[in-house]
This record gives C-alpha cells, sequence and structure tokens, in this order.
C-alpha cells in the first residue's frame, strides 16, 4: 500500500535502495538495519549493538527501534527508517505468489508507518526494484 511520500522519506528510500541493492547482490540478503536524518537532511546509517555478534533479527529491530525513539524524543533524528528483507504474499485467482520485499518502516516525532518496496533478482545477481 503506498502512502503519501514526503521529500524526506523519498531521500531515505533512494539510500535504502542503494544500500540494499549492495547488500543483496553480494551477500544475498541482509539483518535489518537502519537509516537516519537529522534537521538538516542529511543522512546517516544508525548502529545498535548489545553485546551480540549474531542478534536474532527481531531482537535487532526492537534495540533499532529503542535506540531511534530516544535519539527522536532528544531531537538528534527528525526521520529514522528500520529496513528488514522479507517475503510479501500475493493471490491471483487463489494462485499465491512470493515476491521478495523490503520493509520500510519509518519513525518520527509525527507518528510511524510502513512502505515496501518490491525486487527481483535476475539471472546475473542484479537487482531491480519494481514500481507498483
Amino acid at each position: 500500500m503506498k502512502h503519501d511520500i514526503i521529500k524526506q522519506e523519498e531521500n531515505i528510500i533512494q539510500e535504502v535502495k542503494r544500500y540494499s541493492k549492495r547488500f543483496i547482490e553480494k551477500m544475498g540478503g541482509f539483518y535489518p538495519f537502519a537509516i537516519g536524518m537529522n534537521d538538516k537532511n542529511e543522512i546517516f546509517s544508525i548502529g545498535a549493538y548489545e553485546g551480540n555478534e549474531f542478534p536474532k533479527s527481531q531482537d535487532l529491530i526492537n534495540l533499532l527501534e529503542k535506540s531511534i525513539n530516544t535519539e527522536i524524543s532528544n531531537r538528534h533524528i527528525i526521520l529514522a527508517a528500520i529496513c528488514i528483507d522479507i517475503f510479501l504474499y500475493q493471490t491471483v485467482e487463489r494462485v499465491k505468489f512470493k515476491k521478495n520485499a523490503i520493509e520500510i518502516r519509518f519513525m518520527s516525532a509525527s507518528g510511524n508507518k510502513i512502505e515496501h518496496l518490491i525486487y527481483e533478482i535476475s539471472v546475473n545477481n542484479s537487482v531491480e526494484f519494481i514500481e507498483l
């Protein structure tokens, strides 16, 4: 489902495409990652570490959410996005199709929302994003 995208979100989406394309093409997927934006519209990666070298994805997501909420409350970040490699399922005429997608969980002081980027991997391992 496509929501109204503001300019800052579109800038982050472009950065998410760049990061995730590289991860998927080189490693076949990725751990959840986060990107933030400050009040000067500068985009940067957001890290989180709690002592575990290889945390479960949900544990990492929870840690990123907690860290981002703190940074938003402290006004160090105006917008952030947690990015997760997922599958979306679509049913057409009772046939279920599985599609590769990136879930982007936008977080800001004004609220949260979710966007999805559908992608395909070609035979030469190149990632192409599909516009809905």
